[in-house]
């Protein structure tokens, strides 16, 4: 296959940038050089990013040699303004042909905004890539942001780490430019120790075959399918497999920049250890690999090096006197904590700050314990669940003042729940702990047991009241307490319960467990129920709905997960429906008449007169009793059905009946009638948020 013509490298070298920085990096400069490219109208074919963790670098394929030309247009002064009754051009209309480089007589005139105005127009030949390229490269690399940034020498740029090289080539040809005080060539660099400290670029196009010559796999996506299959490979031989998440391999990725396998090994004692203590010290403090086996973990481990020539019995001795050390350490954080009980743990809670401004964990486990008392009572929970509810919500949080938890924080809760069962807690309770901070990340699992579940929900409601309470509230881009995700979490959890809990409900649980600690909750709780009714609207998002029967849902009353799902999907099914459309269309006609109006007055039959209306109003009567029904049981579509079969006589009720009419009282039972059929046709939901295709 044939390349495109015209490549162009960029290429920034730097000391090693922590993992984390480099793919948001690559991510701004794809976004911030296309729209820099698109602005200086240099098209392309394709861009690719390249990066280890000493450099980031990018290759663009089919850069045009210059800028498209283009025709700029400058339109100047009215015609009488520029040129005289006889046609001369004025000292206005001079100046202006002028100032563009061109004669009086190059001016055209056209129409504007029924007024007549000289135009100028300049062909623009537009510049050489290169030289765009020259502004353009610098821009973008000092564009990036960072968590952190260095400043380093007396210069005054700043970046993730310092330049120490800058790669820059259209083609064969090198871009002119300085970066941070380097300036740009076509000199890269090998690995930091078994590879050429100059490595030449003569051309794009050797870019990558010249770095893996130095040792260096500057193509992230081929270094981690390596680092993939080398783990497997490694495991695999120890009868296991690698044990790994998505943000583990791409960490090892950008550790590395040729990666090589080491397999390590651990006394079997260690394995007396909960399997997550092991897992975190590997994965989390370590970056390795662990190894699971058909029946557990195995006493081994993958690491990776970067290069071809290390000792590797060095390394591996080195690595393995590392991770003992830290194992001894969790087998006596164990065993002194394993010497005092959960509540014991737990008294130590007083001592430990929950949120500026409200107290202590020790209080957040009393507000925990009382809104799984209340919501356990919605449930119908019996006198032995309600008591695991209790437990668990006294100690779930204990594990925070044991030594283990202290050095792996990663693992609250669920050393909770290993010290509750080697305690002789019953499992449930236990799991119950282990689970109230799920999900902790995104993707993560919902709680797996009703009891695990509730007691969630009461961390996440009791999270979200405490920041509204505090003033820590998500704001643009801002939600350093992971608020939304909170959120979600306690949509998506009641969503899971057997009993549909109305907002309403749990708002007023919130407020009263606040009421009873000292705390007002009250002026916070309309942003509350707007910040949780937001995150149903995501919810409905994720599962498919479109945006109007979301606020169809949303505008529809007292919020309840499990049945505003169900009336969306029943809306959904609907929709397209001819009656159903003549449905939507009556409601919109209702709202508009009734708008601003008082709601209250009883609909009087004995002052219906018109067929129409009386008709309405029987139909009305005759389906009272299994609407009733229907939103009992909730058969929403049959219901919505139901209510569409209200859409004949409606058409007919407004076609035929004035509604206003002059005598005030037949005026009022008409807006009655009215009034009555809108409160039931938004049976939970606002038909009027539907957008009719």
């Amino acid at each position: 296959m044939t390349r495109e013509k015209n490549q162009v490298l960029f290429e920034i070298g730097t000391e090693e940038i922590p993992a984390r920085f480099i793919l948001p990096a690559l991510e701004q400069i794809q976004e911030n050089l296309r729209a820099r490219l698109e602005e200086e109208r240099l098209n392309f074919s394709a861009l690719q990013t390249y990066a280890t963790p000493r450099r980031l670098a990018v290759l663009l394929e089919g850069v045009p040699q210059k800028q498209e030309n283009r025709i700029l247009e400058f339109r100047g002064p009215a015609r009488r303004v520029a040129f005289d009754n006889e046609g001369n051009p004025t000292r206005a209309g001079m100046g202006f042909a002028r100032s563009k480089g061109l004669e009086p007589e190059d001016l055209e005139i056209r129409e504007d905004n029924g007024q007549e105005y000289v135009f100028a127009r300049q062909k623009d030949e537009g510049r050489t890539a290169r030289e765009c390229l020259a502004e353009i490269l610098p821009a973008v690399a000092l564009s990036l942001n960072f968590p952190k940034t260095m400043r380093w020498g007396t210069g005054e740029h700043r970046f993730a780490r310092p330049i120490h090289w800058v790669v820059a080539l259209f083609e064969d040809q090198v871009i002119p430019f300085t970066l941070a005080g380097q300036p740009a060539g076509q000199v890269s660099r090998g690995h930091r120790f078994w590879g050429a400290e100059e490595i030449i670029i003569s051309h794009p196009d050797e870019y990558l075959d010249k770095l893996e010559e130095g040792y260096v796999l500057a193509d992230y996506e081929r270094r981690r399918k390596i680092i993939e299959e080398k783990a497997a490979q490694e495991a695999k031989s120890l009868g296991g497999e690698a044990v790994y998440d998505q943000d583990l391999l791409w960490e090892i990725t950008f550790l590395v920049e040729y990666p090589r396998p080491i397999v390590g090994r651990f006394q079997e004692k260690y394995l007396e250890l909960p399997q997550e203590v092991l897992i975190v010290s590997m994965q989390k403090h370590q970056r390795y690999m662990p190894i699971k086996g058909s029946t557990g973990l195995l006493p081994g481990f993958i690491t990776f090096i970067s290069g071809p020539g290390a000792d590797e019995d060095l390394v591996r001795f080195g690595n393995e006197k590392v991770l003992q050390a830290r194992l001894d350490d969790a087998f006596f954080f164990l065993q002194e904590d394993s010497a005092r009980t959960l509540a014991d743990h737990a008294q130590g809670l007083a001592r430990v700050v929950f949120m500026e401004g409200l107290g202590s964990m020790q209080e957040k486990t009393k507000r925990l314990k009382r809104i799984m008392e209340e919501l356990g009572s919605r449930l119908d929970w019996d006198q032995d669940q309600t008591d695991k509810g209790r437990i668990a919500a006294q100690l779930c949080k204990a594990d925070l003042t044991t030594q283990m938890v202290d050095e792996f924080p990663e693992l609250q809760g669920i050393m909770g729940f290993h010290y509750a069962r080697e305690e002789g807690l019953e499992k449930e309770t236990a799991r119950a702990i282990a689970e109230h901070y799920q999900p902790r990340f995104r993707d993560d699992e919902l709680p797996s047991s009703e009891l695990g579940g509730v007691l969630a929900l009461a961390e996440k409601l009791d999270n979200i009241g405490a920041a509204f309470y505090t003033g820590n509230i998500p704001s643009g881009s801002q939600d350093p307490l992971a608020l939304r995700r909170q959120g979600l979490a306690a949509v998506k959890i009641m969503n899971g319960l057997e009993y549909d809990l109305p907002l309403s409900d749990l708002l007023g649980i919130l407020e009263m467990v606040y009421t009873e600690q000292g705390y007002s909750l009250q002026e916070h709780l309309a942003e509350v129920k707007e910040f949780l009714q937001k995150r149903m609207g995501r919810f409905m998002e994720e599962e498919g709905f479109r945006y109007d029967i979301i606020e169809a849902v949303l505008a529809g009353g007292d919020l309840q997960v499990q049945s505003g799902l169900n009336r969306g999907q029943a809306l959904a099914e609907l929709r397209g429906d001819e009656k159903f459309t003549l449905l939507v269309q009556s409601a919109i006609r209702a709202r508009n008449i009734l708008k601003n109006r008082e709601a209250g007055a009883e609909v009087r039959p004995e002052l219906l007169e018109e067929e129409a209306e009386q008709k309405l109003w029987q139909e009305l009567q005759a389906l009272q009793e299994k609407i009733v029904h229907l939103e009992k049981e909730g058969s929403f579509p049959e219901l919505f059905s139901t209510l569409a079969s209200l859409a004949g006589p409606l058409e007919e009720f407004f076609d035929q009946v004035m509604v206003m009419a002059e005598d005030k009282e037949l005026q009022a039972n008409r807006l009655a009638l009215l009034e009555k059929i809108r409160s039931t046709l938004n049976q939970g939901v606002d038909l009027t948020c539907i957008v009719l295709d």
